[in-house]
């Protein structure tokens, strides 16, 4: 698993972009998964966002909207046929 984070200017609503790119133990993309970032901030908002699938297999997006209070905790969920995975991120 590969996880890209950049922060989006204000002039372009703020916020934070996620790229994940998944594959099996062979490397090959992991495409159709379900993939959900779950977001905990200081003021105790919560948020559960779904990431959609890119155009490349095995890549899935989002862009948080910008929260009013310091991150507290940051998680991706991934789903795959039988499998759950939950993988912290650093906030």
């Amino acid at each position: 698993m590969d996880v890209t984070r950049d922060r989006v200017p204000a002039s372009d609503g703020g916020g934070e972009a996620f790229t994940v790119r998944l594959a099996d133990s062979g490397g090959r993309p992991l495409a159709g998964a379900g993939v959900v970032l779950r977001i905990r901030a200081a003021d105790g908002t919560l948020l559960d966002l779904p990431l959609r699938a890119g155009a490349n297999p095995g890549t899935y997006s989002i862009t948080t909207p910008t929260l009013p209070s310091a991150l507290v905790d940051l998680r991706l969920h991934v789903v795959t046929n039988n499998t759950r995975v939950e993988i912290p991120l650093m906030p």
